[in-house]
């Protein structure tokens, strides 16, 4: 089928940004694996700090940001910030062999779900202490269950802030103007699995894990 030439395809939005990932694909032979995660953090917006330093490396207003351009020996990421970025699961495989990887925050990540819990949960589960997934709508009571892997997490924060809930409450209103029998019976389910949710936090909480649920 020949499209012309006035045709143009239009690749969805999700794809564009998962292409984007194999940039970094082969970055992990040159950088390693710490230098490489952090420039696929700090290049996206998010920000990253180094074990025995206390500063975060981040893009400036220029949009410019300091880290090696080489391999360094014994350089190691210790935290990883990427709030509201907008990082899929395929993009979780950039941050990989983070040995020495303790704390980490997906606050506010669109599409964070129950899958990139599974992938993480078993990435680092031997050193995380710290986990943020705060306002991740796609995190369910299943992707919480992948909790149990991490054996040295002491705080996670599982915060709902008003931009989050204006957001489920627009998600909602949509879903209500569906009118087949089969959206009726989906919704359901959604709302089975915010009682989960809820019980699976009180769960959380009876496990003795840190957990934070105000509204800021």
């Amino acid at each position: 089928m020949c499209l012309g030439e006035n045709k143009k395809i239009h690749v969805p939005l999700f794809l564009k940004e998962i292409s984007k990932y194999d940039l970094f694909q082969n970055a992990n032979k040159f950088w390693g694996n710490d230098l490489a995660a952090a420039h696929f953090i700090v290049y996206r917006n998010g920000s990253v700090k180094f074990c025995g330093r206390t500063d975060w490396v981040k893009k400036n207003e220029e949009e410019e940001y300091d880290l090696p351009e080489k391999y360094v020996p014994d350089l190691y990421v210790e935290a990883i910030d990427a709030s509201n970025m907008p990082i899929y699961y395929e993009g979780l495989r950039n941050l990989y062999g983070l040995k020495h990887l303790k704390w980490l925050s997906f606050n506010s990540c669109p599409y964070f779900d129950d899958w990139c819990m599974d992938r993480i949960s078993g990435e680092y589960m031997e050193t995380l202490e710290y986990l943020d997934i705060s306002n991740c709508l796609n995190v369910t009571e299943v992707g919480l269950c992948a909790l149990y892997r991490f054996q040295t997490l002491q705080t996670l924060k599982l915060e709902q802030g008003k931009h989050a809930q204006t957001d489920r409450v627009n998600q909602e209103t949509q879903e209500n103007s569906a009118t087949s029998e089969d959206e009726r019976t989906r919704k359901g389910t959604e709302y089975q699995k915010a009682e989960s949710m809820e019980t699976a936090q009180s769960d959380m909480r009876t496990a003795g894990y840190f957990y934070c649920s105000h509204v800021q």
